[in-house]
Order: structure tokens, then sequence, then C-alpha cells
């Protein structure tokens, strides 16, 4: 639940199975309990998070604006789920949130796919960028730093030095590389 609350899922996916498991609540009661733990940790969070700041700029870690376009959709959703709650037999009240479950976790795995793609991309420029500077230092025998293979990522301001190839650099790699000799 705790990692739930700090990665701002919530955990209504997991804490109603759970409940319904171990506790042998109902359908209609652990959606009940769910809503109550979510609103705790999720009020619990805020009180730990208010005082921090942002590390990048001078601004709090809470993004009000992105909460207040979002506010009224989660008003919206949080009533209707009311509403089917009430209305809806518990076994389709649990189809429904199968169907949903199994939704929001295929389309996380095309997200976390997308990314491994994207990095893996990333990866082989760095690697053939290396490989054309060894070329290079084998061709004209004069720059130490392709001989050993070094290159240099920059990432915005940001440039980290790669001297191993192979090395693990998914911390490293972003959306904007660029690849190019010392």
């Amino acid at each position: 639940m705790a990692l739930a609350v700090m990665s701002g899922i919530g955990g209504g996916g997991i804490i109603v199975p759970l409940l319904m498991a171990f506790y042998d609540l109902h359908t209609k009661q652990a959606i009940a309990v769910s809503g109550f733990t979510i609103l705790t940790g999720s009020l619990v969070r805020y009180a730990i998070t208010l005082n921090e700041r942002h590390p990048d700029k001078d601004a709090t870690c809470v993004d009000y604006g992105l909460s207040n376009v979002m506010l009224p959709t989660i008003l919206i959703g949080s009533i209707t789920g009311v509403f089917f709650n009430i209305m809806l037999p518990s076994i389709i009240l649990q189809a429904l949130l199968t169907l949903l479950l199994g939704f929001l976790t295929y389309n996380s795995w095309l997200k976390a796919r997308s990314i491994i793609n994207k990095e893996n991309i990333k990866f082989e420029e760095i690697r053939s960028a290396q490989a054309s500077l060894k070329e290079q230092a084998e061709n004209q025998g004069s720059n130490e730093d392709a001989k050993e293979g070094l290159i240099v990522v920059q990432e915005g301001e940001n440039t980290v030095n790669l001297t191993q190839p192979g090395s693990n650099l998914s911390s490293q790699v972003g959306e904007n590389v660029n690849v190019g000799a010392t």
C-alpha cells in the first residue's frame, strides 16, 4: 500500500482483491474500505511532502496547476464509481474492475516496451560511436581518447564521460542525447 501511494497510483487495484481474499469482505465493502485507505494514504503523503521543494526550480513538489486540471475529472469519476457501486451487483463490479485492471496492465506493458526500445536505440548509437572512434584511432593513431574508447554523452547541460563499452547507461541516456568524440 505504501509503495502504491508513493508511486502515485493509489492502490485500489491492489487493495480491493487483498481485502476480499484476506479479510473475507464482499466487493462493495472492499471498495469502500479501499477508498478510505487511499484517502488516508494520500493525506499522509501530502503532509509528508508539504514542505519539500522541487529539486530543479523554486517551487513546491506538489504541482497545484496539475491538480486543478485533474480534480474535476477525478470527482466525476468518483461520483460515477459510487453510483455504479450502489447500482450494480457484486459480480458485475468484479468483472468490470478485472477488465479495467487488465486494460491498465496492458497499457503499462506497452509503455514499458516503448521506453526499453528507445533506450536500446540510444545504446546502439553510443556503441556505434565508440566503434567509429576506435576505428578512427586505429587509422590515425594520434587521438589518445579515441584509442581508449572515450566518448562524451551530452544531455542538456550535463556531460557524462563513458570509457567502458557495454556499461549500464540506463540512468544516463535521455530523450535528447547527442553523441560525439572528444
